[in-house]
């Protein structure tokens, strides 16, 4: 049996004019049925409008791909893929071609953009099924142009086809326009007041490549990648259907191990974590510069960045224009209150949005929760106002501060989903931490 996978390509970030033919191995063993000397090619178009992404306050190209690893099954999920990799170098185009004798047999293919070498190697020694609940450090895919994305479909080799697979981003992006504040106490305007840090807080820190396809399961797309789809309780910006990302009970430990049940990394679920952090305490700790960036807008309060509101000077601007595209892998944990409102012990352990205000050497935290945020999805945060005294902690709510918010749903590309107005009304009752 003769096997062709080859790519030929026209993206603008891959190497121009490059076409790319590979002679790889046949797959032996049929147990379907062949006709023997008759071929069929099946086309994967690898869907162009998946990997165009806007870019924001001159950010950079979020759908750079470097590299294409194919895993390739045969009859389900329980035998180990062959493997194939395509890198910029060789690519041309977005479009893979397979040749193989007629079959039966169902072929099961996944797609990833921007796999390490480490990954790789570890996951394709397993089965599908057993790539199921492995957790790949968050690190090990991100870079500054470098993010994770993948796609799928199942085949069969009885006919010419063509399929159009979609390639999906496993983050999400907030682009965040601009910080007012109008506080309610006229005394503050007068105050020395600085945005000193916007953090994306409580986030996972791993990605599995295998939801939810095992054995008797038929392959889903996407939400073998992404999680099973279906109602969203609370979700950010009015969201009510999504997928369920990665959800944990806690920041916990998670060990790596091979095929030889060997440790080979550990690392915890979630990082910036912020849960029962003491007062003034805000907890960035992304382990690689891109992590740190993605997640991070830091102001250098003392060089005069950031001032929203001045002691001396009465003409000072109380805006603060943000221009930045956060970015961060969807889901969260499960554990804590779900009331923002709670006592110390209880701090909902949900991702959020945290802003943090230095005034007068003080700082406050306004958190915005983002439960069941989406893969794939702009979050297109135009303008928050802050009015009031925020909480000293940075991870929960107090009774007595109030902020406004400007938010809407973006497919990654452009159709606006919704338009929502959250906010939080003042209440002045009694502290609770």
């Amino acid at each position: 049996m003769r096997k062709i996978l080859h790519v030929i390509s026209s993206l603008v970030i891959l190497a121009a004019g490059v076409s790319c033919n590979k002679e790889m191995p046949g797959v032996s063993g049929n147990s379907g049925t062949e006709l023997e000397g008759r071929t069929c090619t099946v086309t994967f178009r690898l869907n162009p409008q998946q990997t165009k992404a806007l870019t924001y306050g001159g950010g950079g190209d979020y759908s750079a791909i470097n590299r294409i690893d194919v895993f390739r099954y045969r009859n389900g999920c329980n035998t180990v893929p062959d493997h194939f990799r395509f890198t910029a170098e060789e690519l041309s185009s977005m479009t893979l071609h397979e040749q193989m004798d007629l079959s039966n047999d169902s072929f099961t293919y996944l797609f990833y953009a921007n796999l390490t070498d480490d990954i790789v190697n570890h996951a394709k020694k397993l089965t599908g099924e057993n790539m199921r609940g492995v957790y790949y450090q968050l690190s090990s895919f991100l870079s500054e142009n470098n993010i994770p994305m993948a796609g799928g479909a199942t085949a069969s080799f009885t006919m010419d086809r063509t399929i159009d697979v979609d390639l999906y981003r496993y983050v999400y992006r907030l682009d965040f326009g601009k910080i007012q504040v109008n506080f309610d106490d006229e005394s503050w305007m007068n105050k020395d007041v600085f945005v000193k840090t916007i953090a994306l807080i409580n986030i996972p820190n791993v990605i599995s490549l295998n939801r939810s396809w095992y054995s008797g399961r038929a392959f889903e797309v996407p939400a073998s990648f992404l999680g099973f789809r279906g109602s969203l309780f609370e979700g950010f910006g009015g969201l009510t259907q999504g997928y369920h990302g990665e959800s944990f009970s806690s920041n916990k430990q998670y060990t790596l191990r091979d095929t030889e049940n060997t440790e080979i990394g550990s690392y915890y679920v979630m990082y910036n974590w912020n849960v029962l952090k003491e007062k003034g305490v805000l907890t960035l700790d992304g382990e690689n510069a891109a992590m740190q960036n993605f997640s991070t807008q830091r102001y250098d309060i003392a060089s005069g960045e950031g001032r929203v509101c001045s002691s001396t000077n009465p003409n000072q601007s109380h805006e603060l224009i943000v221009n930045k595209s956060f970015l961060a892998l969807a889901g969260g944990t499960l554990g804590g209150s779900m009331n923002m409102l709670c006592d110390y012990y209880s701090q909902n352990t949900n991702p959020k949005l945290v802003i943090e205000l230095s005034v007068d050497g003080t700082s406050y935290f306004y958190p915005m929760l983002m439960s069941c945020t989406q893969p794939n999805t702009v979050y297109k945060l135009d303008k928050v106002t802050i009015k009031s005294q925020g909480s000293p902690y940075s991870n929960f709510f107090v009774k007595y501060y109030s902020m406004d918010a400007s938010l809407s749903v973006q497919d990654w590309d452009e159709v606006t989903i919704s338009n929502i107005d959250t906010g939080y009304t003042d209440d002045t009752g009694t502290a609770i931490y």
